[in-house]
């Protein structure tokens, strides 16, 4: 199974490749911490398995259960697809916050990019352990990855992020 890192380093990379090279920078680099978040996301499952653990003593486990399924990435896709033809405003308010719609429709695309992320690299990393397409409908992926690559493959990703922030936005001129 990948590490936590590792879905967030590669969410970020993808959708910081994304945004220097299809959107020229469109969008706040801000959208990059959530793109991390949302790698993340289908692991809250192991939160759940804590809390059970301290209040109710529970060996149960809950992680993977449902929140590994491509749906939920499906579901967000579809919000953001959904928001972008239906809000016909272009900006909303949110408390006193004024949100533009494509922020809005920003943030579920990366939320559903995200989680498929995550859930492809489970596929690849860790096999056919409980991912689903649908709750209850199994997945079907043949781990593709030994697990020797899996020790070293956030690594290698954060360096050649590393060198690749340094290469096109010179990030040592900020140190």
């Amino acid at each position: 199974m990948p590490f936590a890192v590792t879905h967030v380093i590669l969410t970020i990379v993808l959708v910081g490749l994304f945004r220097d090279f299809f959107m020229k920078h469109k969008f706040s680099t801000s959208f990059l911490v959530l793109a991390g978040f949302a790698g993340l996301l289908p692991d809250a499952g192991i939160v759940i398995d804590w809390l059970l653990a301290a209040f109710f003593n529970s060996s149960t486990s809950v992680h993977r259960l449902y929140t590994h399924s491509v749906i939920w990435a499906v579901l967000f896709a579809a919000i953001a697809v959904f928001v972008h033809f239906s809000a016909k405003k272009k900006q909303y308010n949110l408390f006193q916050y004024k949100i533009k719609k494509n922020s809005v429709v920003l943030i579920f695309a990366i939320i559903a990019f995200g989680w498929l992320i995550h859930i492809l690299l489970d596929c690849m990393l860790a096999g056919t352990e409980h991912l689903t397409l649908i709750p209850g409908l199994p997945l079907t992926c043949p781990r593709a990855v030994s697990s020797n690559v899996l020790a070293s493959f956030d690594a290698i990703i954060l360096l050649a992020w590393l060198f690749w922030e340094q290469h096109k936005h010179r990030i040592i001129d900020y140190v």
